[in-house]
């Protein structure tokens, strides 16, 4: 699903189509519910047409999870910050669905994480760090523009 997310094809066979199926329908009805989960299930759910994850059930906890537009990882009662990692598995879902509305949102919190040009932290935490990954993540969502005439 890592791949996926980045939009590189994987085929999968039809045992495997129906071996994840049955995974999903148990996933999908578990009450762990996080980020990776959700976004992986839209993924599969995708790619294989199963088409047991409805729309709903995404925004919902795409909502329950983002906060002035950074997501979180899990819905704890503890002060859990949102990250660039959740935030950018939920910005390339929604990228699959076609749905830029978030946008804005999502760019108002990685430009909050900005440390210098093109750098950006993992959170918004004091002591927070900086990976090649949140470089990227950040970039990538700060660099994509919609509409326009290209």
């Amino acid at each position: 699903m890592d791949l996926q997310i980045h939009d590189i094809d994987v085929y999968v066979n039809i045992s495997q189509i129906n071996k994840i199926k049955k995974g999903l329908e148990k996933a999908i009805n578990s009450d762990a519910v996080n980020t990776v989960l959700i976004t992986d299930m839209f993924i599969i759910n995708d790619i294989t047409n199963a088409d047991l994850l409805d729309n709903e059930l995404f925004f919902r906890v795409y909502k329950a999870l983002t906060i002035d537009g950074g997501s979180k990882t899990i819905v704890t009662t503890e002060q859990y910050p949102s990250d660039i990692y959740a935030t950018y598995r939920f910005f390339a879902c929604l990228g699959r669905m076609n749905d830029y509305t978030h946008l804005p949102e999502q760019k108002e919190y990685v430009q909050s994480l900005q440390m210098s040009d093109g750098i950006y932290s993992y959170n918004s935490e004091i002591d927070s760090y900086v990976t090649l990954e949140s470089i990227l993540y950040g970039n990538s969502i700060m660099k994509l523009n919609v509409g326009g005439e290209k």
